[in-house]
């Protein structure tokens, strides 16, 4: 390549056909009460990061638990599954145990929010006059 001339590359390192794969958002979902109740303190978090023997952390790398909780509807509600993960592109993820296909898996939850009486502002359209 030449000076000031960039490109991108993906490198696969890993590849299965026919496995069962989930969306990473599933991954993330929590339900609102069970977000509170499963929140650890700053300390715990801290000491857990703690290295010993002279070992370095590694920078900025995140380690993968193979072992995650995802939520399964059942009859409209949310339940907790463990299940374990394999490999990753960062959009979907492999199932490799705790679900079967058809499973329906909670992503995210739709707000209810109550309509409100007044319409949207815009400050583009042509409302009360700001100045004289």
């Amino acid at each position: 390549m030449k000076p000031a001339l960039s490109a991108q590359v993906s490198i696969i390192i890993a590849h299965k056909d026919n496995v069962l794969q989930l969306k990473n958002a599933a991954l993330r979902y929590r339900p609102p009460d069970a977000a509170a109740s499963q929140a650890k303190p700053a300390s715990a978090q801290a000491g857990q990061r703690s290295t010993s023997g002279g070992q370095r952390p590694t920078g900025g790398a995140r380690e993968r638990k193979p072992e995650r909780t995802v939520y399964v509807l059942s009859f409209s509600t949310p339940k907790p599954v463990q299940i374990k993960t394999g490999i990753s592109d960062g959009i979907v993820t492999e199932v490799t145990e705790g679900l079967k296909e058809g499973d329906k898996v909670v992503t995210a939850e739709l707000s209810s929010a109550a309509p409100s009486s007044s319409p949207p502002t815009n400050p583009f359209s042509g409302g009360g006059r700001r100045f004289p």
